[in-house]
């Protein structure tokens, strides 16, 4: 990649004030590393904790492939619904 190239996917990239507007979860990775690996550690305990049922849920195979399955069906019917309408 060219000096040019780089400094336009540079330019290209969003404001980062913009992506964190978009943003569930934002950790800031301006501190030591095990500031960030504590911080990593409390949002995923955090996000966990809050949908506890769901995440031991869908670890049971059958409820999972079954979840997924639906899924993948409903994804098509959306896909199929905005074929027709284009």
């Amino acid at each position: 990649m060219t000096e040019v190239d780089a400094r336009g996917r540079i330019a290209s990239q969003w404001d980062i004030d913009e992506k964190k507007k978009l943003a569930d979860v934002v950790i800031e990775n301006n501190s030591s590393k095990e500031d960030l690996e504590r911080m990593v550690v409390e949002v995923v305990s955090q996000k966990l904790s809050r949908s506890r049922f769901w995440t031991w849920m869908l670890r049971i195979p059958p409820v999972g492939l079954m979840f997924a399955l639906i899924l993948f069906i409903w994804r098509i019917y959306i896909q199929r619904r905005k074929d027709k309408h284009c």
